[in-house]
């Protein structure tokens, strides 16, 4: 459906001379990851709504999405998969969320969280999949963009250290950053293991 409705719509552009001919694929390949990422969205703040987590989820997106547009991560072959991935990832958002939460120690899980993720989106900022090649431009422009956001993780950080009450706003956040750190790390072992079955390793 998603992939018929992209069609449409870049066939629809290409007539009205928006586009050129020559760029249809680019649009339409756009598209599908446009209208594929809203409804993804749509339905989970539908059922965030339904569980009372509406701030929470806007949060955690905003984390995750940060990273994830920047860095790169591991992306699903088909709309099907990426759309149940996303809500697997989320259902693992709620239930590692709702476990730091409530637990007394909730600072050592951010710091553990955050000592994973800076250093790995320091080292593997941006990621590039062999189907997908980046411009030096844009791979140094996302590595400079990638130690900033490093740098206003730490600094979210040491508010939480400065002002408590803020904890519990920055976790959601946090949790965000940590999974699309998790999904950086399958990419990486995805493109090694496909570079491996090419032999170029």
């Amino acid at each position: 459906m998603i992939r018929k409705f992209s069609r449409y719509v870049s066939q629809k552009f290409v007539f009205y001379k928006i586009i050129h001919q020559n760029d249809y694929e680019i649009y339409k390949y756009g598209f599908e990851l446009f209208f594929s990422l809203f409804l993804t969205v749509i339905i989970i703040f539908v059922i965030s709504l339904f569980l009372g987590k509406t701030l929470e989820t806007f949060l955690y997106l905003i984390g995750f999405f940060s990273i994830r547009v920047v860095c790169g991560g591991y992306h699903a072959k088909h709309h099907i998969s990426c759309f149940v991935t996303s809500l697997l990832t989320y259902v693992f958002f709620l239930y590692l969320h709702q476990l730091i939460i409530k637990d007394e120690y909730k600072l050592i899980f951010i710091i553990l969280m955050l000592s994973i993720s800076v250093p790995i989106i320091l080292a593997f900022t941006p990621i590039e999949h062999p189907n997908n090649p980046m411009s030096v431009y844009r791979k140094k422009k996302n590595k400079k963009i990638g130690i900033i956001l490093s740098v206003l993780i730490v600094v979210a950080f040491s508010v939480t250290i400065m002002a408590p009450f803020l904890t519990d706003y920055f976790i959601p956040v946090f949790v965000g950053i940590f999974i699309a750190v998790v999904a950086m790390v399958a990419a990486k072992i995805e493109i090694l293991l496909l570079k491996r079955k090419e032999g170029h390793i």
